[in-house]
């Protein structure tokens, strides 16, 4: 993770405020191993039957891309008009997204498990491979995403507020999306 600043709120000192410069994170080498794999499997499942895995493939990195960029994309009209989106963490809502994650992750490792006892036999094993190979590509098609959107919107940023209690809780106050520069701008 990229940390740009910290600071300590000067009122009372409990306040940290951590910001990341990118939305995805994606080294050199990651990009490299997320080629390789992709384009290994295709060579090779192209000796057993390509168009199902490039359709498995592409289902998998597109519903996984959209899945985790899915709060971004509903707040980006928001993010635009005002140049920060914040979410305050509550319970219920914690609770709800977390149960959403968990049975989205649990259908992404189970799926092509199932896949494997149901279709036939050279079939199952390449839209599984399809989908297992689509996780890491998803990775690349977010931050894809993320350069697009950033080339109309503006460099865009996450970032959390922490908030000190007792001095050894921490507890995450608020988090979001911000535009550098506009959001700035719109706060003074």
């Amino acid at each position: 993770m990229t940390q740009s600043w910290w600071k300590l709120n000067p009122d009372t000192g409990s306040h940290a405020i951590y910001t990341e410069e990118d939305l995805v994170n994606l080294k050199g080498w990651e990009l490299a191993v997320i080629l390789f794999l992709v384009i290994s499997a295709s060579f090779i499942m192209s000796f057993i039957s390509l168009f199902p895995f490039i359709i498995s493939l592409l289902l998998s990195s597109v519903g996984i891309m959209l899945f985790r960029a899915r709060y971004f994309l509903l707040y980006i009209k928001k993010l635009r008009e005002e140049g920060k989106v914040k979410f305050i963490p509550k319970k219920s809502v914690q609770r709800k997204r977390g149960t959403e994650d968990q049975g989205f992750i649990l259908a992404e490792v189970f799926l092509p498990l199932v896949l494997l006892f149901l279709l036939p036999i050279p079939l199952n094993l390449v839209i599984a491979i399809g989908f297992v190979i689509g996780i890491p590509l998803s990775i690349l098609f977010e931050k894809l995403l993320e350069i697009g959107l950033e080339r109309s919107l503006g460099k865009v940023k996450k970032f959390f507020v922490w908030t000190v209690l007792n001095e050894n809780d921490l507890y995450l106050k608020e988090y979001g999306y911000l535009i550098s520069g506009k959001a700035n701008a719109n706060e003074k």
